[in-house]
């Protein structure tokens, strides 16, 4: 396992164009408390493999625009990795082509901002956060969930923790007809 105590630079894209798979699998990251765009605007990224990666350890994350606008990603890869994240606002914003995202480890907090994580990812078929409970985004509070699945088909699975956060969710995006709690999900298998 790679231990890693950096700080990030963002990978600029000028100088980053020909990364098409980025793979960090097993790393750890424990010093990292940003990665704000990290790789965003990455011309020619593909998929992004974090499985199994500690990011954080005790500090709060924030991923805003993380891999946004990276016009080839197609898949994002989470599984297993640990992190605790305050903000993943944009995070995935403006990736047209992205079709999955497993993100099953990732938990919330009533401060945790999640605004337009989605936003503009018009290709999504699954998104994998099993373990994030929804329900303790303020729902009043719009600057932290504003056009989170803005653009999300309207078929794509969301699998989530439970049948409060299935509720949260359709409540505020009620076109999204493939929303399923972890047990449903399994039960359909």
């Amino acid at each position: 396992m790679s231990n890693i105590f950096i700080l990030f630079s963002p990978l600029d894209n000028s100088n980053n164009s020909g990364i098409i798979d980025l793979d960090l699998s097993g790393c750890n990251f424990s010093g990292l408390y940003t990665a704000n765009w990290f790789a965003e605007k990455c011309p020619n990224l593909e998929t992004v493999d974090l499985r199994n990666a500690t990011i954080g350890g005790t500090y709060n994350v924030t991923l805003v625009s993380a891999f946004s606008n990276c016009p080839k990603l197609t898949k994002f890869d989470g599984t297993g990795m640990t992190i605790k994240s305050a903000k993943t606002s944009s995070m995935f914003a403006g990736d047209s082509l992205l079709e999955e995202v497993y993100l099953p480890n990732l938990t919330a907090s009533s401060s945790y901002n999640i605004s337009g994580m989605y936003n503009g990812c018009s290709s999504l078929r699954i998104i994998d956060m099993r373990s994030f409970d929804f329900s303790l985004i303020n729902k009043s509070s719009t600057g932290q969930h504003s056009y989170v699945f803005k653009d999300v088909p309207n078929d794509c699975l969301i699998i989530v923790k439970n049948t409060a956060s299935k509720n949260w969710i359709t409540s505020l995006w009620s076109n999204l007809t493939n929303v399923k709690t972890v047990s449903e999900y399994e039960a359909s298998l």
